[in-house]
């Protein structure tokens, strides 16, 4: 279930994490950088550079911000709702884990 949340500002780091996907051009092809920001610090938590735009490589850069956590305290996850973060597998991570999606524009 997604939650509405109300607007506040970041209080500690580990409360909001905000997820985007990048496109980086090199000369042999466009790749993608999924970002994980802890909305606090603004510090980036966790990314994840591919060759494509597949659900896979965002998980792996939720899983790999999960495990860097230091923090037990709630935390609510905010992202674009492109199909890679609205899906089922991104989701379930997301549940798994404990840690309430936004609905969707604002992370505040």
């Amino acid at each position: 279930m997604i939650h509405a949340m109300p607007k506040r500002k970041p209080t500690r780091a580990e409360q909001f994490y905000v997820s985007d996907i990048t496109y980086i051009k090199s000369r042999e092809r466009t790749h993608y950088l999924s970002l994980i920001t802890d909305a606090y610090s603004s510090k980036i938590v966790w990314h994840q550079l591919s060759d494509d735009m597949s659900i896979e490589n965002v998980v792996k850069a939720l899983k790999m911000a999960i495990k860097q956590r230091k923090s037990k305290k709630p935390l609510i996850h905010h992202s674009g709702r492109g199909l890679q973060y609205a899906s089922s597998i991104y989701q379930k991570e997301l549940k798994i884990n404990a840690i309430t999606p936004t609905d969707g524009h604002d992370c505040y």
